[in-house]
């Protein structure tokens, strides 16, 4: 009885003040109190709510304001003090929710509170899709070995239409968020006149490899994503870029969740303002949980966030292990059955080699050789390379000195049957990495593969 006189009580006063013009209008601020007579329930703990309006939303899904001015608040409630106001039909990004008010990110990256009854769910393909390039991709991996290494630069030029896209191995963040790294205008601007989508490559190599800790120390502090997120915008505004590829490795399997909460708030900061997240990733055939080179790497989870997923189907065999294949075709093949399990297809771009390794049969590490170095060593010592049956990829050996040593790599021939698995499985491309290491067919196959 109290309860329902209370709903007609509170009724009868916003009708009211709705006649002085407080309810509505282009200058009047909507009121931020929940519906009594349908109220939300608390935060879910499966990251979905129930708004007033019997709508459900999830964290990740993007909502307009509907009110004509809202309160943003520090909290979920009224009593907690209004940051600033957001307009009607203002994007934002759903972070949380509890008892009638959801926490959004809005584009310009600011976090606040709204009564939910002032948000409707946005049109997913009006906020998400434009920014997403359709159809077949090939992207490459464009880096330099040394000064004036323009092999990158060369290739580009050679692939033509058939490279779409181009992720610079420019910038290198640190423990702190900062970024550093100098703009390759030159790469920037052929890119741009041929009309390719342009990712500024985000890595944690220090020296001559990934860091484990300046990755933990970023990862696991709130204030410094949120430093390395409000940095990567302002090189995508600076430089003109379409997207980030964050390409963090050596990544520890127990910072599994610092790393998806950071593709998580990259996602929501960049999205809304029509910029592409793209994630370089592993190569995995199920997901353990404990490998300390792929545990951290939670498929599922970044594929939901992540506009594109590129799996460095790679380093089957690597530089400092045994001699083997680079990618082998069943290898891959089972990486992709993975890969689609977890990830939506069209987010999957498939990272092929264009490089192989000379290994010592001693047991010391290898040296990385690109197809060109490769065919000259066979060529030097009077050999023909073989292929593989049941690999599908070229290798061969030779004595150097009294060492025997072996070579396995990556051709156009062997590049075919990892296309063939692009088409099979319904995957939105492949990455390169990297240019300037290719078979010169490399283009010649593609275009007639993949498009």
């Amino acid at each position: 009885m109290f309860q329902s006189s209370l709903i007609s009580l509170l009724t009868i006063i916003l009708y009211i003040a709705s006649l002085f013009g407080f309810g509505g209008g282009s200058q009047a601020q909507a009121p931020d109190v929940p519906r009594l007579e349908e109220p939300a329930p608390a935060n879910s703990a499966s990251g979905r709510f129930e708004l007033s309006t019997g709508v459900t939303v999830k964290v990740g899904d993007y909502v307009r304001v509907s009110g004509d001015v809202v309160n943003i608040r520090t909290g979920p409630g009224t009593s907690y003090p209004a940051l600033t106001k957001a307009k009607r039909g203002q994007a934002a990004t759903v972070e949380d929710g509890s008892n009638g008010w959801l926490k959004l990110r809005f584009q310009d990256n600011l976090t606040g509170w709204v009564a939910d009854w002032l948000v409707t769910p946005a049109e997913p393909g009006r906020i998400i899709s434009p920014h997403v390039p359709a159809g077949l991709q090939t992207i490459g991996y464009y880096a330099t070995s040394y000064p004036g290494d323009d092999s990158s630069l060369r290739s580009m030029a050679e692939a033509g239409s058939t490279l779409t896209g181009v992720a610079p191995f420019l910038f290198t963040v640190d423990s702190y968020g900062n970024i550093f790294g100098d703009n390759d205008w030159q790469a920037m601007e052929q890119a741009k006149k041929a009309g390719r989508t342009t990712l500024a490559l985000v890595h944690n190599v220090r020296g001559d490899w990934f860091n484990t800790q300046v990755a933990h120390n970023l990862l696991s502090k709130e204030v410094n994503r949120t430093r390395a997120i409000n940095q990567i915008l302002d090189i995508l505004k600076k430089y003109g870029y379409d997207g980030v590829n964050l390409d963090l490795e050596a990544v520890k399997p127990s910072d599994r969740n610092y790393l998806t909460s950071f593709v998580r708030e990259l996602s929501w900061a960049l999205r809304p303002k029509g910029y592409l997240l793209t994630i370089s990733v592993p190569a995995k055939t199920w997901d353990d949980r404990n490998n300390s080179w792929s545990g951290a790497y939670d498929y599922k989870a970044i594929g939901e966030y992540a506009d594109w997923v590129m799996i460095m189907a790679y380093d089957q065999h690597y530089k400092t292990g045994r001699p083997g294949p680079v990618a082998a075709i069943d290898w891959v093949e089972q990486v992709v059955k993975y890969a689609i399990s977890t990830i939506p297809r069209e987010k999957i771009i498939l990272g092929v080699p264009t490089y192989g390794y000379d290994w010592p049969t001693n047991g010391n590490p290898g040296r990385s050789v690109s197809y060109a170095q490769a065919m000259k060593i066979a060529r030097d010592n009077g050999i023909q390379p073989k292929w593989h049956p049941t690999y599908k990829v070229p290798y061969f050996s030779y004595v150097s000195g009294s060492m025997i040593r072996e070579v396995w790599f990556e051709s156009s021939w062997s590049l075919e049957y990892k296309l063939d698995l692009v088409k099979k499985y319904g995957l939105k491309g492949i990455a390169l990495w990297r240019l300037g290491l290719e078979d010169p067919r490399t283009w010649e196959v593609i275009g007639a593969h993949l498009y």
